[in-house]
């Protein structure tokens, strides 16, 4: 049985439920696209943040160091209230963000099987005291 068999078979009934269909599709589809429009994370944030970045090795560059430990922070790690975000040279053993990698409650997502990426994570403190369960 067809489609439109299938709506003649159904009467007048039909319409309504039709009329509907096309209502919650137009709905969906205006919700979308007004979704798309304004997404929360601004079109040029990756663009400000890789600028800052350059910006920071540049100045780096032309004072004829390696960039400083903290000296480049993006508008993102300065927002953080709480410096959730950090960024740094891995491979500098005096850099903060090698120190928050090697604390114990740092992990990596799907290490389990063997994805190395180069954020880390920190698991939660739940309990401070030893002698609470």
């Amino acid at each position: 049985m067809s489609v439109l068999e299938f709506v003649k078979a159904g009467g007048w009934l039909m319409v309504p439920i039709i009329l509907c269909s096309i209502v919650a599709v137009a709905i969906c589809l205006e919700r979308l696209w007004t979704l798309n429009r304004s997404k929360l994370a601004p079109s040029n944030l990756l663009a400000t943040v890789w600028n800052n970045i350059q910006s920071g090795k540049l100045d780096a560059k032309k004072a004829g160091t390696p960039v400083p430990d903290g000296s480049v922070v993006t508008a993102c790690a300065e927002a953080c209230p709480t410096h959730a975000i950090s960024f740094g040279d891995l491979n500098d053993k005096s850099a903060g963000v090698r120190a928050i990698s090697e604390n114990n409650r740092a992990y990596h997502a799907l290490e389990e099987i063997g994805v190395k990426p180069n954020i880390f994570y920190m698991t939660k403190v739940r309990n401070v005291e030893p002698n609470q369960a």
